[in-house]
């Protein structure tokens, strides 16, 4: 026995339990002498000691596997904290969620996938902008003109109530009643109105005005030109002027809209979220090109005047009959497009005969034709009438931006509406929310990745000296992961700290955007294409920043998966909790093998069902689509699609072809009494090939003995060719039996307790697949993995196993016991050597017996 075996007293202690009584009771010399035990003492009593060699040393690679782990485990849990809990700051998912939850309801936003027509986005647009107001504190809906303020007691409701009687938001089409009409006193009464409001003098301590109050008069010059009327002035047209935003713009003094305005709150703003501004509706658009084809033929087609009850077919047509795009090129005109100038038009809104509509601006890189919302109602009628969503329009995209108070989150939602080349609507919807960290949040923010910055460095450092200095003995792949995971929490903490300090505050992005139009020198066409373009140049950086936040988001998810596998190699050290990946492991390549050939059976339905199906049953529309429809299939959504009633013929026949081949490939949702007949199905078809198994050794079924079948199935165990099988199946159908009653149980409980049926199907067919693929595959390597820890002598459970370690270090450093790494490396050069000694030996008896046996057969001839 070499010196180094002391080292095995050690561990011996542990594993040899049941010789702890037996060896204390030897006597020893410092027993004797009332010393402490020298490494001599032990090496003595470790010479008259039986044990295995195979066993200890299984055992000094679990107590090395384990400490290996409660050395690395804590700075791996303190990156791991800090790091969650650093992301959680900066993209806090509950208050996330629960934001845009309250967005989705308040915006109807489940309506956008079903809108399919232009009216419909027309409609979705006028509905959009009518919310976005109930959250604006600054909208009409809020406050009234102190001038046409009215506070009351309603004698019916018995509460005080306010109203606001104003022509002017009528105008502004705010309110429906009452409009302006012309007294014989409204200017004077306005100016009487105007003196006693312009006397007010304004607190230092409140809001100031950005610019000085215009001057109140009539621009009748103005007017004219807008009217296209030289005779008309705003006195003698007041009736329609004051009805209407050129009363407002150019008729101040007529009307009585001059300012300065004061507001009452007409009721108390209700909403913990808030927008600032009118909502901006936006569309990109696609160069034209010249038709081909059939087009090109039909664009010069002929009339025929006889045609006179079919117009339009019987006379020259003065203009294009449609526009053909080209959806490969982005249009880059000024204005989105132009109209030629009717007569009555004013001429400074025509320039060489016609003008042009939504003028252009810049959006992160691409050009888009924005306009805002400041009169929903009236800027959306207007733009149907002049078609403003048309052929070329690509994606049409409506927009604002919501501020949620004391958590300091900050959302952009845009709602967009992409158009194919066949005018389908394809809705969608982005929504991000970001939160400025301000105060202790900054800090902590800080402080987290800091500290998983340290705790990084500290371990990589550790990682590569023990690899420096040990390469003999560590694991290279497991340890070069563990660096890389490492590395992982030192790089990317580091860059998203630096990125996060180059990013500026979310509060200023949006007070500029607000300040853009607070500093508006007005709202004429000029001014508000500059202020848009100003808008834009913000909602850049806006977009800029999300972006930021989504691709930082979607870092961390790759980083949180990698430091997963860690987690999960990491547990892997002790042989019964590694079950899990170990059985994974063995049956890796038989799972490889099950899902390439699911996979070409289902690739190649999928494109059946499109080729055939597609143009009738439009779920089946694209080969994506069919592929997903198909996933909905699998987990049990539906098996009869929609659109399949509309079949007939051939085509019916054709579908339940497909169907039914679906059906043979996967397992559609299933009622729930007949997955529990499926259950009893999957879960005996390992007793059933176990049977057939037993049957196969025992030389056929009539051998089977039915007075004793488990006596003849524990022989059966020990047959040279089917006994590991019969065990394999024998453990599978034992599984079966122990999982069958919780099973039945959570069928039986969730019918009678109500819940739908389809929900409890897609469960029920999900469990059915599950064990399906644990029949076919998993057993074989699980049975092997569970064999594996059962012949572990060495270790009983992770938690005694973990206790058992400190008492290992104790003794080492009490007796003063060389290092373990020499002990395992000679017990793993002796077990080589008696493998190789016991592979001869095989060897040998095999010729032996290959000799005796040809000897016989020679014999017998």
């Amino acid at each position: 026995m070499p010196p180094m075996s002391a080292m095995s007293a050690a561990t011996t202690v542990v594993v040899l339990g049941n010789e702890r009584a037996r060896r204390r009771a030897r006597p020893s010399t410092a027993h004797a002498t009332g010393h402490k035990k020298d490494p001599s003492d032990i090496f003595m009593q470790f010479q008259t000691m039986k044990f295995r060699m195979d066993i200890l040393h299984e055992r000094l690679e679990v107590e090395d596997g384990l400490i290996g782990l409660l050395q690395s485990l804590p700075l791996f849990l303190l990156c791991l904290i800090c790091f969650l809990l650093a992301i959680s700051t900066l993209a806090p998912p509950a208050e996330t969620s629960a934001i845009h939850q309250h967005l989705e309801s308040h915006f109807s936003l489940d309506t956008v996938y079903s809108v399919t027509d232009l009216t419909g986005i027309y409609s979705f647009l006028e509905t959009f902008e009518s919310k976005n107001q109930e959250l604006r504190p600054t909208s009409s809906s809020f406050w009234c003109e102190s001038r046409y303020y009215s506070y009351s007691w309603d004698d019916h409701y018995f509460v005080p109530t306010a109203s606001c009687q104003s022509p002017r938001f009528t105008a502004l089409s705010l309110q429906d009643s009452p409009e302006w009409t012309n007294t014989s006193d409204a200017g004077a009464d306005a100016q009487r109105r105007l003196a006693t409001n312009s006397s007010e003098e304004t607190s230092a301590a409140e809001p100031s005005a950005t610019h000085p109050n215009p001057a109140c008069e009539d621009n009748d010059a103005a007017y004219q030109t807008e009217e296209n009327n030289p005779n008309v002035t705003c006195h003698s047209d007041a009736l329609h002027a004051c009805r209407t935003d050129l009363g407002i713009v150019f008729c101040a003094k007529t009307c009585g809209y001059c300012s300065p305005f004061t507001y009452e709150p007409l009721k108390r703003f209700d909403k913990p979220q808030l927008t600032m501004l009118p909502s901006v509706v936006y569309q990109s658009r696609l160069a034209t090109t010249d038709c081909r084809g059939f087009a090109s033929w039909f664009q010069t087609q002929n009339y025929n005047p006889v045609l006179s009850l079919m117009p339009a077919l019987d006379g020259q047509k003065n203009g294009t009959l449609f526009t053909c795009v080209d959806r490969l090129k982005k249009y880059e005109e000024d204005y989105a497009f132009y109209l030629e100038c009717p007569t009555n038009m004013p001429p400074a809104r025509c320039a060489d005969g016609r003008v042009g509509l939504t003028a252009k601006q810049s959006f992160h890189g691409t050009s888009v034709y924005p306009t805002m919302l400041i009169e929903s109602a009236r800027d959306l009628e207007a733009m149907q009438k002049v078609g403003w969503i048309d052929v070329q329009t690509e994606k049409v995209a409506i927009s604002t931006m919501i501020y949620t108070e004391n958590i300091e989150m900050f959302t952009s939602l845009t709602v967009e509406f992409a158009f194919d080349y066949a005018g389908n609507i394809a809705g969608s919807v982005q929504m991000i929310s970001y939160r400025d960290l301000v105060h202790s949040a900054s800090d902590s923010f800080f402080a987290l990745l800091l500290t998983t910055c340290i705790a990084a460095s500290l371990s990589v450092v550790s990682l590569t000296v023990y690899l420096i200095r040990h390469p003999e003995t560590c694991n290279w792949g497991l340890v070069i992961f563990e660096i890389f995971s490492r590395a992982l929490f030192l790089i990317y903490p580091s860059i998203l700290l630096v990125t996060w300090t180059q990013q500026a505050y979310m509060s200023h992005e949006f007070e500029s955007l607000l300040q853009t139009f607070l500093n508006s020198h007005g709202l004429n066409e000029e001014h508000l294409t500059k202020s848009l373009a100003k808008y834009f140049e913000g909602k850049t950086e806006v977009y800029e920043e999300v972006e930021w936040l989504e691709t930082h988001r979607l870092a961390s998810y790759i980083m949180l998966y990698v430091q997963f596998l860690q987690a999960v190699l990491y547990f892997s050290a002790h042989p019964q909790v590694a079950m899990l990946t170990r059985t994974v492991k063995k049956a890796l390549w038989n799972m490889v093998h099950f899902f390439v050939v699911f996979a070409i059976l289902f690739l190649m339905l999928a494109f059946m069902a499109h080729f055939l199906l597609g143009g009738t049953v439009h779920l089946f529309g694209t080969f994506p689509d069919a592929c997903a429809t198909q996933v909905r299939m699998l987990f049990g959504e539906f098996i009869f699609v929609d659109g399949a009633e509309k079949l007939s013929g051939s085509m019916s026949v054709m579908y339940w072809v497909y169907a039914a081949s679906f059906m043979l490939v996967v397992i559609p949702e299933s009622p729930p009494f007949t997955a529990l007949l499926g259950s009893v199905f999957l879960y005996n078809t390992p007793h059933m090939w176990r049977m057939y198994l037993m049957s196969k050794a025992a030389g056929g079924v009539d051998k089977i003995k039915n007075e004793n079948p488990r006596g003849q199935k524990e022989e059966m165990t020990k047959h040279p060719v089917y006994g590991e099988a019969i065990v394999r199946a024998e453990a599978a159908h034992q599984n079966g039996l122990e999982s069958f009653p919780v099973f039945a149980a959570g069928i039986l409980g969730a019918t009678l307790m109500g819940v739908d049926k389809a929900t409890v199907g897609k469960l029920a067919s999900f469990h059915l697949v599950c064990r399906t693929a644990f029949n076919a595959i998993i057993v074989d390597a699980f049975v092997d993995v569970k064999s594996e820890c059962d012949d572990l002598q060495c270790t009983r459970n992770v938690f005694a196993d973990f206790c058992s370690i400190p008492r290992s270090w104790h003794l080492h450093r009490k007796y003063r016991l060389p290092a373990r790494h020499s002990l395992c490396h000679f017990l793993d050069e002796a077990l080589d050597a008696f493998e190789e000694e016991r592979e001869r030996e095989r060897r040998r008896l095999s010729k032996v017996f290959s000799a005796h046996t040809t000897g016989n057969l020679w014999v017998m001839v």
